[in-house]
Order: C-alpha cells, then structure tokens, then sequence
C-alpha cells in the first residue's frame, strides 16, 4: 500500500502563523522539542493553552494526514 508523502517547511518564529492556527512548533531546548502549538497576540502557547516558557524558533503547519492509494480488502 503507498501513502502520500507530504514535505514539511519549518518557518522562522520571527514570521508567526495567524493567530490561532494550530501548528507545529520547534523548541530546541525543550525535553521534547517539536509540539502543538499556536501564536496569539506574539506569544505562543502549547495545544493545551499553557504559554510557552521554552523560546519558540520555528514552526510548520500541520500536515494533511495519510491518503491510501488503494483501500485494504477485508475477507
């Protein structure tokens, strides 16, 4: 089965998404550097709400998921 294979483009912090859009963004100094998250008013926060006390440098917009180039058949 082949899946569809998408490209990741990681962005500068600098240049932020629009406020709210859930991303992914990359922390290097966190234990787990790459997490969901999103930017309000120039702050970021994680998926939960919680700011983030680890410096933001990049972020990349969520992938659009795994497409089946053919469905599993089933007996």
């Amino acid at each position: 089965m082949m899946l569809d294979q998408e490209t990741l483009v990681w962005y500068s912090a600098d240049a932020p998404p629009d406020d709210t859009e859930t991303v992914m963004v990359y922390t290097p100094s966190a234990c787990e550097p790459v997490w969901l998250g999103y930017c309000e008013g120039g702050t970021w926060f994680d998926i939960a709400g919680f700011e983030l006390v680890h410096d933001v440098t990049a972020w990349a917009a969520l992938p659009a998921g795994a497409v089946c180039a053919e469905a599993p058949v089933w007996p």
